[in-house]
Formats: C-alpha cells, structure tokens, sequence
C-alpha cells in the first residue's frame, strides 16, 4: 500500500557499512600503535588483534544500528508501537476531548446488536430482562444487554440493545438468528433470546500504520474554516476500521459559473431582467451599487462576478469507506456524523452530509496464452496468473474514486508470464468521488500454449 512516505529518501544518521567501519578501526590501531611505539604497525588476518578489531568494529556497527532506530522512532515515517504514541503526544492524548485529544490512538470497539427476549406466553406480570444479561453464538462469542429491558405485562417479547463483552472484529458478521443461547441465566421464567440484526461496529486497535496515516493528516485538522484535510482526518477517528474517505464540496452543483452577464449602465433592475437578482449572492465587483431581492436597485457599472445559489452550496459531502473495501454501517455513518457535526469541529455555516459510498459494478472476463517455452511452467504460471487478477481486484475495489482501469489489469498479468491478453470486460470506467468500484462475476480463461 502506497504511503505518503514514498518518495522520501532513507533517513539514516550514521553509516551501517561493515567493511567500513572494519577499515576504520583496523587503519585507527595501526596508526595509534606506530605513533605510540615509532614503528610501523600492521594487523593482519590471523593476527589476534586484528581478530579484536574486527570485534570492536561489530560492536560499533551495532551501537550504529540502535543509533539509526533510536533516531528514526523520532520521525513520523518510523515510529513504532509506543514511540508512535509518545511521538502523537505532542497533539494531545485525551480522548474526551477532541481538542486536547486528536493525537491519541484509536481504541478497539465492541459489536452491537438488537436482541429480542420472548416467553412462551403472555403472563400478568412484567419479567425484568436485567443490565449485562449475556447470551451468546454456539461459538462463544458473548453479547451483553446494556440497559434494563421490560417484558410488560400481557406481552410475550421485548427488544433491547446488546453489545460483544469482548472489542474487536470477531464478532462482526453474525446474522439474526445467530446469537441464540442465554448465557448463566438465572431467573424462573422460561426466556428465549436471539439477534435480530446483523453483528457490526467491532474494530481492532488502531495499527500503526492507520495511526500514522492519521496522523499525517492531522495538521489541517487545527484549522477552523472547514479545508478538506480537517474533515478527512476527523472522519479516520470515528473508526479504527475506516481505510479512505472522501470529501468534497459540489461547487458545479451550487451554479459557480466562468460566463457573467453585463449589466447596463444607470438601469434600474427589479430582480427579474436581464437576469434574475434575487438568486444571485455578490462575488468580487466594481462600481456597482446593487440591491438584492426584490426591491429595485440601480446598477452604475459591471457586475464582474455572479454566483448563482444553488442547491448544494454550503454543504460538505464525507463518504468512508471501511477496510476491504467494505460499505459502512448505519452505526458507523452516525458516528462519524456525531464526531463532523460537534460544534467544536464543524464550521457554523457548513451543513455536513455522511453517506455511504454507491458502488460502481463490473465483471472481469480476461483470457491469455502462455508461451511454448514455459510449457513446463503452465500450472504455477496460471496460479500466479489468477492471483494478479485478484490482486488487481483488491487493489480497485479498496479505495474510493479509483477508477476501473484494465491496463493495469493486463501489466499484472503479463508480469505473471502470461500473453496475448484479452481483456472482454471491463473496459475503463471513471469512479468519481463517493463511489467505489466493486467486482462482480470473474472469468479468467487459459487458452492453450503460443508460441511468438
């Protein structure tokens, strides 16, 4: 996966050359030695202080090797485990507060779900479904109510909010009807429990590497004016599992045009001829003295810029997408949404939109050769040839606004060794912002040996 970090030079504050450092010490006795006794010193090969100087020149190495990580764990690029938690301190760590706490790591989080709690038959008495009552997968994987709930006199079921007792991504994915058995269960009513939703929102920690891409992109998030990178790095905190996000602004929709009219001289408007005025707010203008809405308003001069007030403006669009290349709940949309709508990082005049990306389908179908001189070579070439394919399928279908590009497609499969590639579908498709690419049926046909 590309970083921002690519194009940067190695950073290495010493020289690791062995050999070097070998010379160095073994040219540092010799001269040391001959001022020291006024002849001429040499340590050869067998010599057991030349075979001492080789041990201390290790040494050095080493300690150059630890010198080099020691510096390194100070630069973002590097940074390791609690270095990089030590190294994001300096933006803050409190994670109560997403002004004092935008540099701390992103905690795991626990699944949630619905479960529905039924009893046989109605009795005439509530039955009290307490806090933390648990019920789990035939696997073990344990949900946990979180607020009392009441099966009320006269009815036979009662849902509630349940979340995993464990954080993590292991208990996503359970469908209803999956978490069925009552876990110590201790009251004298018969109560039968299951999911009625799909298991979802559980993260893993933070990794390094997606706290450190966060962290690239955290200094725009001081800004107050609402530039882009603000929302992109607030909408990476709402999940650990959040791989990209978009953000725009659609100015095309908001009617921002290159073509203004001419306004005469000394003509009285009313909002309605030439052009309306009423639906215009004023860009950058010279001797004009207008007056909007309907009242009359003289114009002595030229309008040099409208901008028409459309539908979108002043709304920001943020569309996430999740590791995998998989769309984000309900529960994560809302909560990237509570953390861009906090007053305390919304713009006043920015109404924020959250939505989940649409996808933009597609079908593989791609055949190849390979050449009579791998014939020995068929059945790993075609395993290396599929694998490419799916490369190329992982590498289109996780990012949003990539587009759908089968050159790439063909470079993969050549370096695999395959030729004569024909790629039937698809074809190259542009994914615009808020969209994401997603594969459907994949054929990868082998025709036989060529020669070329």
């Amino acid at each position: 996966m590309s970083t921002p970090f690519d194009n940067l030079p190695p950073a290495e504050f010493l020289t690791l050359d062995a050999d070097a450092i070998a010379r160095d010490v073994i040219v540092g006795w010799e001269s040391a030695s001959q001022q020291a006794t006024g002849q001429p010193t040499t340590l050869a090969p067998g010599d057991p202080r030349h075979t001492y100087a080789l041990f201390l020149a290790n040494l050095i190495a080493i300690e150059r090797q630890l010198c080099n990580y020691t510096g390194q764990q100070n630069l973002l690029r590097y940074a390791q485990g609690a270095n990089l938690d030590e190294l994001a301190a300096f933006w803050g760590v409190d994670p109560l507060d997403p002004r004092y706490g935008r540099g701390a790591r992103l905690g795991a989080t626990k699944a949630t779900t619905t479960l529905l709690f039924s009893i046989p038959e109605a009795i005439l008495s509530d039955v009290v479904i307490a806090a933390g009552t648990q019920a789990s997968t035939s696997n073990g994987i344990v949900f946990e109510t979180t607020a009392d709930a009441t099966i009320a006199a006269g009815l036979t079921s009662v849902q509630t909010a349940a979340q995993a007792t464990v954080a993590g991504i292991a208990a996503n994915g359970y469908v209803s009807g999956q978490i069925t058995q009552l876990v110590q269960w201790s009251s004298s009513y018969v109560v039968s429990v299951t999911n009625t939703t799909t298991t979802a929102g559980g993260s893993d920690a933070e990794t390094d590497d997606a706290y450190r891409q966060r962290l690239y992109l955290l200094p725009p998030s001081l800004s107050g004016a609402g530039p882009m990178g603000q929302y992109i790095f607030w909408a990476y905190t709402a999940d650990p599992d959040i791989s990209d996000v978009n953000v725009w602004s659609d100015d095309t929709a908001a009617g921002i045009s290159s073509s203004f009219p001419t306004w005469d001289s000394g003509t009285t408007y009313h909002g309605t001829s030439p052009a309306s005025v009423v639906n215009y707010q004023l860009g950058t203008w010279m001797a004009v003295t207008p007056v909007l809405g309907s009242a009359p308003g003289t114009v002595s001069g030229q309008w040099q810029q409208l901008r028409p007030i459309g539908a979108n403006a002043g709304k920001v669009f943020v569309v996430p997408l999740m590791s995998g290349g998989v769309i984000p709940s309900s529960t994560v949309l809302n909560e990237v949404s509570a953390i861009l709508d906090s007053r305390k990082i919304r713009p006043l005049t920015d109404q924020v939109i959250v939505q989940a990306p649409t996808t933009v389908g597609y079908n593989v179908s791609v055949s190849y050769y390979i050449l009579t001189d791998n014939a020995s070579s068929v059945s790993s070439i075609g395993e290396a040839v599929t694998n490419a394919v799916n490369a190329w399928i992982t590498y289109t279908d996780t990012r949003l606004a990539r587009d759908i590009d089968p050159s790439l497609l063909i470079q993969g499969m050549a370096n695999a060794g395959a030729v004569k590639i024909v790629v039937t579908t698809p074809t190259y498709t542009t994914v615009p912002n808020g969209q994401v690419a997603l594969a459907g049926t994949v054929t990868v046909t082998y025709n036989g040996l060529i020669s070329l």
